[in-house]
């Protein structure tokens, strides 16, 4: 287990092992191309490249012969459901669904519970922990207006010198979040809020500037006060943070980067690995990438069983349209992943009526998680929505925060 890695020639060693994934195809068919997982069933991952436009689709009937899905292990079960070989089917965890458990089981939205939609900054993702003050507390990117300016709500488009991150409070992990402070000042985007196993500490962790490096703060007193608020102690030259705090002391460190990948893709931005000494620790070395689909914005998370789970924007960059951008992939160690299931979750939510609601982009999702581990509600930030409420619409954006199914 990547627990235990901790000192360079032990993550050497790990990084070393670590074999390739399943090999991926292309194909032609009707005039577009496909890259499909090699397995050829329900969980292939698909991408159709045709006019400049890429589209995905589960892959039976388009990269291979078609078939109906049977498991035989767990790993068919995405690591998300226990597999019955003698049936092929699996029986899939709460907040996981569809034959292979590979997507996110949501529950409809309450319009009162959209998550955190301040009347004065837009927003653009984070995560929340429990408090012993019996509240939640979410830590995300607010996007404020310039400097001087007595506009509100001024969008996504301002989050390279704008973004901050906020501190909100609920009663609920689904919200509404009220604002109660600004924590890291601007130039922070992308917090991940992350609790220590080993002293209770909460840490965030977050890009510096637009680009890198990944910087983190901490605090011993459930946020009350923050060391290292501007800039931040450096923990690693990447981006797009998905750091995973080990009871050893270690962590690893999860980043978006840019790499060779298989054609076709819509763009090269990857995920890669760190491995770290402790929580502050300069993270040295690494892999990238650790699977073969483009992706950035990688969450991690550990299930009551110890898989590993990891949700990402399937879909980044020149991707379009990015409906279907939500990814989920897993891995029994954190070594060696699945390719995602592009889909696993997308830009159209059901509310509690039955109305949908859906917006042009789902980014930066991270899996709100109870004491036990297991997950409650998925945050994300969402931008081209209907307008409603103190969101304008358009370039707008807001911390949307759905629950999973438990």
């Amino acid at each position: 287990m990547l627990p235990t890695i901790m000192t360079p020639c032990a993550t050497a060693l790990a990084l070393g092992l670590a074999a390739g994934l399943a090999a991926v195809t292309t194909a032609a068919q009707s005039g577009a191309r496909y890259r499909c997982d090699s397995t050829g069933g329900e969980r292939g991952v698909c991408i159709s490249a045709s006019g400049g436009n890429y589209t995905t689709k589960d892959c039976d009937g388009k990269c291979g012969a078609s078939r109906a899905f049977k498991c035989a292990s767990d790993w068919d079960c995405s690591l998300a459901g226990v597999c019955d070989a003698s049936s092929g089917k699996c029986a899939c965890d709460a907040w996981a669904t569809g034959s292979d458990c590979s997507y996110i089981n949501f529950k409809p939205v309450d319009p009162a519970q959209m998550g955190y939609v301040d009347p004065h900054e837009s927003s653009w993702g984070g995560n929340a922990v429990f408090a012993a003050d019996d509240k939640w507390h979410l830590y995300m990117a607010e996007i404020a207006c310039a400097k001087g300016s007595s506009a509100t709500r001024c969008g996504l488009g301002g989050w390279g010198s704008n973004s901050q991150v906020a501190h909100a409070v609920a009663d609920s992990p689904a919200g509404p979040y009220a604002h109660v402070e600004l924590t890291l000042p601007r130039e922070h985007h992308n917090p991940t809020l992350k609790v220590s196993p080993v002293d209770g500490s909460w840490n965030i962790y977050s890009i510096k500037a637009t680009s890198g490096p990944i910087v983190t703060s901490a605090s011993t007193d459930e946020g009350k006060t923050w060391t290292d608020v501007s800039p931040g102690v450096e923990v690693s030259a990447f981006q797009n943070p998905g750091p995973v705090l080990f009871k050893n002391g270690s962590m690893a460190m999860f980043y978006r980067d840019s790499a060779d990948l298989p054609q076709p893709t819509c763009s090269q931005e990857s995920i890669g690995v760190q491995y770290c000494a402790n929580r502050t620790a300069f993270c040295k070395g690494g892999r990238n990438p650790i699977f073969k689909h483009t992706a950035e914005d990688p969450s991690i998370f550990i299930d009551k069983r110890g898989n590993w789970h990891m949700l990402v924007n399937a879909l980044p960059g020149g991707c379009v349209p990015k409906f279907q951008q939500g990814g989920h992939a897993w891995s029994k160690d954190g070594v060696e992943w699945s390719e995602p299931r592009t889909g696993a979750y997308n830009t159209t939510v059901v509310f509690t009526n039955g109305t949908p609601f859906t917006c042009s982009r789902r980014e930066r999702p991270q899996m709100i998680l109870d004491s036990t581990g297991t997950p409650l509600a998925m945050t994300s930030g969402v931008t081209g929505c209907p307008a409603f409420g103190v969101y304008k619409g358009g370039g707008d954006c807001f911390t949307l925060v759905q629950l999973v199914q438990q």
